[in-house]
C-alpha cells in the first residue's frame, strides 16, 4: 500500500462460502464503494456467471479491475509412490482427491478430466481447507489433490526439497507453468476441437486469481489512484525482492486493460461450449 495516497493499512478478510463465492457477490453488492474494499478472487470468477448462474450477483465485466499480479496454474498433483503417476495410467487406476466443496477448483478440475478425458479419479469433499486436504495426504487418507502452483510450493516447501515426492499429472491453463514446463495441460489429452475449448473455458477460470479488484461504483478518481498504485507496486525495487526472497514468480502480469479484454473473450464463448462445461460441472443444484 506504500503507492497508494496516504499509505492505508491493509488487512485481509477470509469469507469462507460456495467456494469464494460468498466473497465475490458481497465485494460486488454490499462492500464500501468508497475503495477501502478490494477483492483478489479465487478461482472461477472468470466464469462465476456460467457456472452458478442467478447465485453469482455479479457481472465480473463490470468490476473495476485494478490488474493482475501473477497468472496462477492449477496443477493436479500425487504422490510419487502412489498408484497412478501420469494421466494414462489415471485412465485406468482409482485415484482418492481431497476437496474442500463441490464448487471448490479442487473438485471442479478433477471432475472434468474424469468427464472428457477419462481419468478416474475419486473426490472426497468437506475438508476444513488446503491444509486439511494436504495433512490428509500425508497420513495416507488420499493419494493427492488439485491446487494452483503457489500453494503447493508454499504450503508444503518440504514435499519438494531436499527430494521431490510429488507427481503432477497434469495442469490447467492456457499455457505450461515455468516451474513445471514438462507436465503437460489437461486440453493436451482432448480427444476433439469442441472438448478442447470447454477445457479451455474452465482453464479460464483460473486465470485471475491474483488479481484486484474494486466494486462497481467507487468513484473514478479513486480507481484511477488504486491502477497508478498498482502499475507503481509492479516496479517498486523492494516489492520485487520481497517476490524473489518468497519465490514467487510474476508470470504474465495483466494491467486492468488487458482484464478488461481477457473477461470480455471469456463471456463471449460460443454458447454451445457454455452449455456444455455447465452441464460437466454440475453446481447449481
Amino acid at each position: 500500500m506504500n503507492h497508494v495516497p496516504g499509505k492505508p493499512t491493509s488487512v485481509a478478510d477470509f469469507m469462507s462460502g460456495a467456494g469464494g463465492l460468498k466473497a465475490h457477490n458481497y465485494v460486488y453488492n454490499a462492500a464500501p464503494k468508497d475503495g477501502t474494499v478490494l477483492l483478489m478472487p479465487v478461482p472461477g470468477i472468470a466464469t462465476a456467471t456460467i457456472l452458478f448462474g442467478d447465485k453469482a450477483r455479479l457481472d465480473p465485466a463490470k468490476f473495476n479491475w485494478i490488474g493482475h499480479i501473477t497468472r496462477l496454474q492449477s496443477a493436479i498433483g500425487v504422490w510419487k509412490n502412489g498408484p497412478a503417476t501420469t494421466i494414462e495410467q489415471a485412465r485406468k487406476v482409482e485415484l482418492v482427491l481431497g476437496s474442500t466443496g463441490k464448487s471448490s477448483e479442487f473438485t471442479l478440475v478433477p471432475q472434468l478430466m474424469n468427464s472428457l478425458i477419462g481419468t478416474k479419479f475419486k473426490i472426497i469433499t468437506g475438508y476444513k481447507g488446503i491444509g486439511a486436504v494436504s495433512l490428509a495426504m500425508e497420513t495416507g487418507e488420499l493419494h493427492g489433490r488439485g491446487g494452483g502452483m503457489t500453494a503447493w510450493h508454499m504450503l508444503k516447501p518440504d514435499w519438494f526439497q531436499p527430494e521431490n515426492r510429488i507427481a503432477f499429472l497434469a495442469q490447467l491453463g492456457l499455457s505450461r507453468h515455468p516451474w513445471i514446463p514438462d507436465v503437460p495441460l489437461v486440453q493436451e489429452f482432448a480427444g476433439n476441437e469442441e472438448d478442447r475449448k470447454v477445457i479451455e473455458l474452465a482453464a479460464r477460470g483460473t486465470i485471475l486469481s491474483r488479481a484486484v479488484a474494486a466494486p462497481p461504483g467507487v468513484p473514478d478518481v479513486r480507481v484511477a489512484e488504486l491502477r497508478a498504485a498498482f502499475t507503481a507496486t509492479m516496479k517498486d525495487p523492494e516489492y520485487l525482492e520481497q517476490m524473489k526472497k518468497r519465490k514467487l514468480l510474476m508470470i504474465e502480469p495483466m494491467s486492468w486493460q488487458e482484464i478488461d479484454a481477457f473477461i470480455a473473450e471469456t463471456l463471449a464463448t460460443p454458447e454451445p461450449i457454455k452449455k456444455r462445461f455447465l452441464e460437466l460441472m454440475d453446481v447449481r443444484g
